[in-house]
């Protein structure tokens, strides 16, 4: 599981309000609009994209804005992020990881 690698999950975001409040493995679900204050106090150094790839760009400039520093980008995309952000590209496929300008392409 991701907690005994040392990732803890702490909070699931969608924009489907029927989801509002749920949990999923004990984990809850926020909407968009509480992003910006679970971050900051939360203190997320690391967020996961896994969302249209439509919708990526967009939401990946929320989370550098709102102080994230690390994005594991499920949305096969590349995103434009800052220098000192680090994009990690994963990708399921044939089970390697390749460095990127940004960070670690990750390939299952």
């Amino acid at each position: 599981s991701f907690e005994k690698r040392g990732f803890v999950i702490k909070g699931i975001f969608d924009v489907n309000p029927v989801l509002k409040g749920l949990s999923v493995r004990g984990i809850q679900i926020y909407m968009l609009e509480d992003l910006e204050s679970f971050i900051r106090e939360q203190d997320i150094q690391i967020a996961t994209l896994t969302l249209p790839k439509s919708k990526a760009a967009e939401m990946a400039e929320l989370l550098v804005k709102y102080g994230v520093k690390a994005i594991w980008n499920f949305a096969h995309v590349d995103l434009q992020v800052p220098e000192d952000v680090q994009e990690i590209e994963a990708y399921f496929g044939s089970g390697y990881g390749q460095g990127t300008r940004k960070g670690y392409r990750i390939t299952f």
